[in-house]
């Protein structure tokens, strides 16, 4: 019997000290470096998790952690803008996010900037509107995104194209013929002001003023 329980108990001792020997291995190989490439993110998910924060902001302290994810122009917009101005694009605006989908990506210099191009679909409203009559938006935008500080951060998001679709028809009674022909030109509008603000930045504009904040 004594022999039985002699053999149990260096079975066990076995296991445990492979258990600590495999767990050793893990945490070594996590000092080499292998552990950190689990842990980097994709800027096809940082993108993701950039707008998904961005239409829930409920509190002007939640603008650190766009700022925290943002570069270059984008941040330097984010930082900028007026208190008022943030709280009416990110906190009185609201959003019904429909869907996002990566439609392209295309590498500029390798892990240091990459282009992505990306669908959204959303309803956008203030206080006091109806959503029912608000059209269903569908905008195509490109991002840029710079590798650093051994992270993905977002630097610039520009509109490639927007279209509005009714769900229960266009509100007639609601817009004028002139409103309904301004709907049709918006992406031109929209095109046109970016090129303005490209050339002449304002400090207290919006961070993405064609796509949710």
């Amino acid at each position: 019997m004594v022999g039985i329980s002699m053999h149990k108990g260096l079975r066990s001792w076995i296991i445990k000290t492979s258990y600590l020997l495999l767990l050793t291995g893990m945490l070594l190989g996590c000092g080499i470096g292998s552990c950190t490439k689990r842990q980097d993110i994709p800027p096809e998910d940082q993108l993701h998790t950039y707008i998904t924060r961005a239409v829930n902001i409920v509190d002007a302290a939640q603008r650190k952690d766009l700022v925290d994810m943002s570069t270059g122009p984008l941040k330097s917009a984010l930082v900028g803008a007026s208190e008022e101005t943030f709280r009416r694009a990110y906190i009185e605006r609201k959003y019904d996010f429909r869907g996002f989908e990566i439609i392209g990506r295309k590498d500029v210099e390798d892990r240091k900037e990459t282009l992505i191009d990306f669908k959204l679909i959303y309803k956008s409203y203030l206080p006091g509107e109806e959503p029912k009559l608000i059209p269903v938006t569908e905008t195509t935008n490109r991002a840029t995104l710079i590798y650093e500080h051994g992270r993905w951060a977002i630097a610039k998001v520009e509109s490639l194209e927007t279209n509005f679709e009714w769900e229960n028809g266009l509100p007639v009674g609601k817009m004028t013929e002139e409103q309904m022909k301004n709907a049709d030109t918006v992406k031109e509008v929209s095109s046109s002001r970016d090129d303005d603000e490209s050339e002449n930045p304002s400090p207290n504009a919006p961070a993405q003023p064609s796509t949710p904040p």
